[in-house]
C-alpha cells in the first residue's frame, strides 16, 4: 500500500510528476508560481542552494554569483547587474514569490542589493521558526539596501519568546525605500521586535510603509522603525509597535540628539501611532520619543526644541479654544430632551489622550447641578470635539458657559480657556423642584455610621447600613439591607433613582457589601464618579464581593479615578466576586492607571465570572474593556462591537476573561466596546429538529456563518436547513468573496445539525495564510452534516498548520453523510470532504476534485481513532503530496489511516508528488500511510499511482482494479452494502455510469419505485407493492374455490414471463401498473369437474415483505404472503417450499 521514495527517487519523481495544486499566484506574465519553502541564500556565495525552474525541474548547485532568470518561484537574481533592463549588481526582482520557511533568515543579499517589486505582483517572504535562540529574520541584508517598484511584498519574521530578536526587514546599512507597497511585521521575541531596521540611515522616499512590532520580555524594546537616523522624504508610512509592551517606540532613533540627526519629515502626510494615540498631518519631525505628549513649537522655534519631546512646526497662531453658540434649556427636576450638542474648536493645538463617551464634566466651572457633559467624537486632526449635555438639572441656571481644557487632554504643555461666549449658555427654568441633591461624598454601605441628606431636614442624617434599610433620602438612592417585599427586592439592594455623585476626595463613589443588586429605575438619570487622582486602586462602583446590576430604561454612568499606584488599577465597575449584569443602559469608564503589571484600566471588571445577559452596556477604559480575573467572562446572549474610526464596527467576543477583536492579522484587546442583546436572525425557523432554521439565500448563509461564529454558544449548536442552491461567487465576477467557515475553531466549533437538502453551494472561495481550518465549516465538533454539495470553489489555507476539505477543515466526532465536492483543496492536512477526520464518521459521500497538501486524501487528509469513520465514498480527484524537507502522505482515499476503518470504498484519481525538499513521500492508491486501521472491501484504479512497483493489493482488505474491471464494480459494491445495512443506517446503493457522468466509474443512484397493483388475486395472491423500473416480480394468483385461473392481463405496459400460468414473473415498467387475474367457474361450459386432486391442509396465513435485487440494488418487493399447512409444511401460492 505504501510508497516511499527516497531522496535518491526524488529527481526522477519531480521530473515525471504534473504540477496541479500548488498555491499558485499570478503575476504581469500570467505565470504559475512555485511556493518555496527552504532559505534563498543570495547572500553567500559559498552556500549552494537549488530552485525550480520554468520546466517544472528542480535545478540543483547554483550559487549567488550565478544570473538567474529561469526561476519559477517568482524571482530572478542579476549579481552583475543587466544594463538592458537598468539592473544595477545584486539585484533580486521579485514578480510574485511566495517563500515561507523555517530558517532562521528567509531571504540573505549582499551589501549593496537592491529589490525590485514587479508591477502588479504580490509577494509573501515569511520566516516561520520559532523555538532556536537566535535572531530571526525576514530579509537580511549584509550593508546597504534599496527596495523599489510598484509590486506589494509582506515580510514577516519568526514569534516565540524563546527567540533573541524578530526583524521583518534588516540592513547592517543603510535601508532605502523607494516605492512599493511594503509591510514589515516584527513578531514577539524576548530580546528585541522590529519591523524595518538599519544600522545607518532609513530613508522612505516613496511607496506606502506598515510597519509593525510586537511584545518583547521585560523592559526590551519593540521598535517599528528603528535607526540610527531616519528620514521619510515621500511616501505613505504607518508604523505601530505593540500596544501591550511598557518600552515601545513607532519610530526609534539611536541617534537623536542634533537637529541635523533623529527624524525628519516635510511636505507629506504622515500617520504615526505612539502609546495607541494616532497623529495625522503636514509635519516636520525633528525627534520623536516614547512620550504621551505632542508638543508644537511656534514660528522661528524650531532651533529650542525639547530634546525629550516632539517638536512640531505647525503654524504661527497661539493657541486657543471657542465654542458653537448654541443655548442649552431645560427644566430643574425634569430629565433633558434627547442629547443636545455642541462643538468646541481649538486653534495652535490639538486634542489628544480623549477617549469617545469620556465625561468631561470636570471642564466646566458652573455646570448646573444634575448635568452631565459628555465627549462624543474628536475630528481626525484633533482640531475639535462635539460635546453632548444629558442627566436631570437640579437647580436653575442663565449663566453663560465657562470651560477650562485641562493639558493633558491637549497637545500643549498647559490649559486653555475656552472663550465666553454670551450665546453658549444655560436656559434651565425653575420648574418643579426634583427633591434631589447631588452628593459630593462617596457612599459607602459597609462602614458603620453613614452620613446622607434626608427628606425634610436641613442637617446630615446617620444611619448604619449594615443592619438598616436607608429610604428617606433625596440623594436619588435607597438601601435596602433586608428584603423588601413591596418592591420585590432582596436583601443587600440598592436601588437608583436619579443619584448624582462625585468624589474627589475618595478612591470610589459607591462601595457595596457582597451579594449587593443595583436596580436602576426606569427613566432615572445616575452619574457615579471618583475623579480622585493618587493613591490605590479606584473605582466607580466597588463591591466586596457578588454584585448584579438590574434595569430597562434607566441610565448609570459610572467613572472610576487615577490611581498612581495598586495592584489592580481602575475601573468603572469593580466586583470582588462574580458580577452579573442583566439590563439597564450603562456606561462603565476606567480612569488611568500608572504601567505595572496587572495594573489595568478597566470599565467593568470582576475578580471570578462577569456575565452580561442584557441591557445596552458601553465599556471603556485605557487597557481592557472588560475583564474576568478567572478567565470566564459570559455574553452568550449578547454582541459585542469595538468601536473604528468612531463607530462600532469591528465585532468582538470572549477569549480568556476579556473582549478581543482581529485587527488584521492581530487578535488585541477591546479598550471600547458596546455590548447589546444579540439581534434574531433574519431567517426563519426557530432552530429546533422540528422547525429548523431556513436558509434561502447566500446572505442568509453567511449570516449563519456569522450567528455560529460570533455567538457560538447560543447559534452553534442549533438545526439549519439550506432551502435552495447558493451562490457565493461566479466564476467571472472578476473579484471574489473570502468565505468565512462556519465554526472557526475548536473554541468555536459546529455543533449544530445542517440539512444540505440535496442542494448545492457554488463559488466558496478562501486563499489565506491566517486560516487554521477552512471549508464551508471550518471545525465540526459532534455536529451532523446531510446532502451538501461543494462545486466551483477554491480551498487554500496556506497557514503553517492548517487543514482544509470541501466540507470541513476538521471533523472532530460528527457526521458528514450523502455530501460531495467538487472544488479544489490546498492546506497542509487536506481532503476532498475533511482535512482531518478525528473520530468522525463520513458515509455515502465522494470527491472529484483536485487536493494538494503534505498530508492530502481523496475524501479525508488524516483518518484517525474510529471504527465507523469511512463507508461507502469515492474518490476520482486527483491527490497530490507537496514535497518538503519532511515526510509528506497523499491517498486516494486517506493520506495516513491510525486506528480507523474504511470499507466500501475506491479510488480512481491519480495519487502523485510535487515540490522541492528530499524528505520522504509515502503515496498510496489507498492511503499514504496505515497504522493499525481497519479496510474491507476497499478498491483502487491500478493506474492511479504513476510508479507501479508497489502495489496496494498487498494489505488485506484492499484490492487493485483495472479500469474495466472497477467499471463493472456496481453488483459488487451494492452487495457490501446490503452486508453492511445492518451496521449503517440508510447506506446509499451504486448504479452503473450509463451516462458517463463519473468516467464510466460506480456512481450513487436515485432509484424510481412505480406502484404495482395486482387485482383479481384469490386467496395467497401477491399483495400490492413498489418496485424500481426492470424489476422482476415474482406473482401469484391465488386461489379461488370453484374457479379456474384463465391467465394475467394488464392494460399497461410490463412483460409476463407466462400469462397462462398463475405463478410466474412480472418485469416492472417505468409506471405505475395494474395487473389481473383471470379467472372462470368450473361449471361453466367446456369445463368439467376434471380428476380429483389431493386435499391441501388447512393453511395459517403469514404476510411478509419481500426484498428483490434490482441491478444489485436492495428494493421492496412488497407484500406476500406464506402459508403453513396442518401438516407442518410451508407453501408460498401453490408451491411447496
Amino acid at each position: 500500500m505504501k510508497r516511499s521514495l527516497k531522496m535518491g527517487a526524488s529527481i526522477l519523481l519531480t521530473l515525471c510528476m504534473i504540477l496541479t495544486l500548488m498555491p499558485q499566484y499570478a503575476y504581469a506574465g500570467g505565470e504559475s508560481i512555485v511556493q518555496r519553502t527552504t532559505m534563498l541564500p543570495l547572500g553567500n556565495p559559498s552556500e549552494p542552494f537549488g530552485y525550480t525552474n520554468t520546466a517544472d525541474v528542480l535545478v540543483d548547485s547554483v550559487s549567488a554569483d550565478d544570473k538567474i532568470t529561469d526561476s519559477a518561484e517568482g524571482w530572478e537574481w542579476y549579481p552583475e547587474g543587466d544594463s538592458t533592463q537598468d539592473y544595477d549588481d545584486n539585484t533580486l526582482v521579485l514578480k510574485g514569490i511566495h517563500l515561507e520557511t523555517n530558517n532562521t533568515v528567509a531571504i540573505s543579499l549582499p551589501a549593496g542589493a537592491t529589490i525590485i517589486l514587479k508591477t502588479d505582483t504580490t509577494n509573501v517572504v515569511r520566516s516561520t521558526c520559532s523555538q532556536v535562540p537566535n535572531n530571526v529574520i525576514g530579509i537580511d541584508c549584509k550593508g546597504e539596501l534599496t527596495i523599489k517598484g510598484e509590486g506589494s511584498l509582506e515580510v514577516q519574521s519568526g514569534i516565540g519568546p524563546y527567540l533573541n530578536t524578530s526583524t521583518a526587514i534588516s540592513a547592517a546599512g543603510n535601508l532605502n525605500i523607494e516605492g512599493g507597497t511594503i509591510r514589515a511585521l516584527g513578531q514577539v521575541a524576548f530580546y528585541g521586535s522590529t519591523g524595518l531596521s538599519s544600522a545607518g540611515v532609513l530613508k522612505i522616499s516613496g511607496g506606502n510603509i506598515t510597519a509593525k512590532s510586537d511584545t518583547t520580555m521585560d523592559s526590551n524594546i519593540s521598535a517599528a522603525i528603528k535607526g540610527a537616523s531616519v528620514i521619510i522624504e515621500d511616501g505613505t508610512v504607518y508604523a505601530q509597535a505593540s500596544l501591550t509592551h511598557s518600552v515601545r517606540y513607532s519610530i526609534l532613533s539611536d541617534d537623536g540628539d542634533g537637529i541635523e540627526t533623529g527624524i525628519v519629515a516635510t511636505g507629506m502626510v504622515v500617520r504615526y501611532n505612539i502609546d495607541d494615540n494616532n497623529y495625522t498631518g503636514q509635519i516636520e519631525i525633528k525627534h520623536l520619543t516614547n512620550d504621551n505628549k505632542m508638543y508644537y513649537s511656534m514660528a522661528g522655534a524650531s532651533e529650542e526644541h525639547d530634546e525629550n519631546a516632539f517638536d512640531i512646526l505647525i503654524q504661527k497662531a497661539p493657541p486657543g479654544a471657542s465654542i458653537s453658540q448654541k443655548t442649552i434649556s431645560g427644566v430643574a427636576g425634569s430629565k433633558l430632551s434627547g442629547t443636545p450638542t455642541m462643538t468646541i474648536s481649538l486653534t495652535g493645538c490639538t486634542f489628544i489622550e480623549l477617549a469617545n463617551n469620556t465625561d468631561i464634566s470636570s471642564w466646566f466651572n458652573n455646570l448646573p447641578d444634575g448635568l452631565i457633559v459628555t465627549l462624543l467624537s474628536v475630528a481626525g486632526d484633533g482640531s475639535s470635539a462635539s460635546i453632548g449635555f444629558s442627566g436631570t438639572p437640579l437647580e436653575a441656571s442663565d449663566s453663560a458657559m465657562l470651560i477650562n481644557i485641562p493639558s493633558e487632554n491637549l497637545s500643549i504643555d498647559e490649559p486653555v480657556t475656552v472663550d465666553t461666549n454670551s450665546n453658549a449658555k444655560f436656559a434651565i427654568t425653575g420648574g418643579e423642584p426634583s427633591g434631589l441633591q447631588k452628593r459630593t461624598n462617596s457612599l459607602d454601605l459597609t462602614v458603620t455610621e453613614l452620613s446622607y441628606k434626608a427628606s425634610g431636614s436641613e442637617e446630615p442624617a446617620y444611619a448604619n447600613p449594615t443592619i438598616s434599610n436607608i429610604t428617606n433620602t433625596v440623594e436619588g438612592w435607597k438601601w435596602y439591607r433586608y428584603a423588601d417585599e413591596e418592591s420585590g427586592y432582596a436583601s443587600n439592594t440598592l436601588e437608583l433613582s436619579g443619584i448624582d455623585l462625585t468624589t474627589t476626595t475618595a478612591n470610589f463613589g459607591i462601595k457595596l457589601p457582597s451579594g449587593s443588586a443595583i436596580v436602576v429605575l426606569d427613566g432615572t438619570s445616575n452619574r457615579i464618579a471618583s475623579t480622585f487622582t493618587g493613591g490605590e486602586n479606584s473605582y466607580g462602583i466597588w463591591c466586596q464581593g457578588d454584585l448584579t446590576i438590574k434595569g430597562d430604561s434607566g441610565e448609570l454612568k459610572t467613572l472610576g479615578g487615577n490611581p498612581e499606584y495598586g495592584p489592580i488599577g481602575t475601573s468603572g465597575v469593580m466586583a470582588n466576586g462574580f458580577l452579573l449584569i442583566e439590563g439597564g443602559n450603562i456606561t462603565a469608564v476606567g480612569g488611568v492607571t500608572p504601567f505595572t503589571y496587572q495594573s489595568m484600566s478597566t470599565g467593568l471588571r470582576a475578580a471570578k465570572q462577569l456575565k452580561i445577559t442584557g441591557g445596552i452596556i458601553y465599556a471603556e477604559s485605557k487597557s481592557r474593556a472588560v475583564y474576568s480575573g478567572s478567565w470566564d467572562l459570559d455574553i452568550e446572549e449578547m454582541e459585542a462591537f469595538v468601536k473604528i474610526d468612531e463607530e462600532y464596527t469591528a465585532p468582538a467576543y470572549s477569549e480568556n476573561g476579556v473582549l478581543v477583536y482581529v485587527s488584521g492579522q492581530y487578535l488585541l484587546a477591546a479598550k471600547d466596546a458596546r455590548i447589546t442583546p444579540i439581534p434574531l436572525p433574519s431567517f426563519g425557523g426557530n432552530g429546533t429538529e422540528a422547525n429548523p432554521y431556513l436558509i434561502t439565500s447566500k446572505e442568509e448563509l453567511k449570516e449563519m456563518g456569522r450567528y455560529v461564529n460570533l455567538y457560538n454558544k447560543k447559534y452553534g449548536n442549533k438545526h439549519y436547513k439550506l432551502m435552495a442552491d447558493i451562490v457565493l461567487n461566479e466564476a467571472d465576477n472578476g473579484t471574489l468573496e473570502q468565505w468565512t467557515p462556519i465554526g472557526l475553531n475548536s473554541e468555536k466549533p459546529f455543533t449544530g445539525v445542517f440539512y444540505g437538502g440535496n442542494h448545492t453551494i457554488k463559488g466558496i472561495y478562501i486563499n489565506d495564510f491566517t486560516t487554521s481550518y477552512a471549508g464551508l465549516f471550518g471545525y465540526i465538533k459532534d455536529g451532523i452534516v446531510k446532502n451538501v454539495g461543494i462545486t466551483g470553489g477554491q480551498f487554500s489555507a496556506l497557514g503553517s498548520n492548517s487543514y482544509a476539505g470541501g466540507i470541513a477543515g476538521y471533523n472532530n466526532g460528527g457526521q458528514i453523510e450523502d455530501c460531495f465536492n467538487r472544488s479544489s483543496i490546498t492546506g497542509t492536512q487536506s481532503g476532498g470532504i475533511t482535512g482531518y477526520n478525528e473520530m468522525g464518521h463520513i458515509q455515502d459521500s465522494y470527491n472529484t476534485g483536485n487536493v494538494a497538501g503534505f498530508v492530502a486524501g481523496g475524501i479525508t487528509g488524516v483518518n484517525q481513532d474510529a471504527e465507523l469513520t469511512i463507508v461507502n465514498c469515492y474518490n476520482t480527484g486527483s491527490v497530490k503530496a507537496m514535497k518538503n524537507n519532511d515526510s509528506v502522505y497523499a491517498g486516494g482515499i486517506t493520506g495516513k489511516n491510525y486506528s480507523a476503518t474504511i470499507k466500501n470504498s475506491y479510488n480512481a484519481g491519480t495519487v502523485f508528488a510535487n515540490g522541492i525538499g528530499n524528505g520522504q513521500v509515502n503515496l498510496g492508491g489507498v492511503f499514504g500511510r496505515n497504522l493499525l486501521g481497519n479496510l474491507i472491501d476497499v478498491y483502487w484504479l491500478d493506474s492511479a499511482l504513476t510508479i507501479d512497483y508497489i502495489s496496494d493489493d498487498t494489505i488485506d482488505g484492499i484490492q487493485v482494479k483495472t479500469s474495466s474491471e472497477l467499471k463493472a464494480m456496481t453488483e459488487e459494491l451494492n452487495e457490501n452494502v446490503a452486508r453492511l445495512s445492518e451496521e449503517y443506517n440508510n447506506l446509499a446503493l451504486w448504479k452503473d455510469d450509463a451516462k458517463h457522468e463519473n468516467g464510466g466509474y460506480p456512481l450513487f443512484g436515485t432509484v424510481t419505485n412505480y406502484t404495482l397493483t395486482v387485482s383479481g388475486g384469490g386467496t395467497g395472491a401477491t399483495a400490492d407493492g413498489s418496485y424500481a423500473a426492470g424489476t422482476i416480480v415474482s406473482i401469484h394468483a391465488g386461489t379461488k374455490e370453484g374457479y379456474t385461473f384463465t391467465g394475467w392481463t394488464t392494460a399497461g405496459s410490463g412483460v409476463f414471463e407466462n400469462t397462462s400460468n398463475a405463478e410466474t414473473t412480472f418485469t416492472m415498467p417505468e409506471a405505475n401498473t395494474t395487473i389481473t387475474a383471470n379467472w372462470k367457474a368450473k361449471d361453466e361450459p367446456g369445463q368439467g369437474p376434471g380428476p380429483s386432486k389431493p386435499s391441501r391442509p388447512t393453511p395459517s396465513v403469514k404476510t411478509e415483505d419481500t426484498n428483490v435485487l434490482i441491478n444489485g440494488k436492495s428494493q421492496s418487493a412488497g407484500k406476500s404472503e406464506t402459508t403453513t399447512g396442518s401438516d407442518g409444511n410451508t407453501y408460498n401460492g401453490n408451491s411447496r417450499l
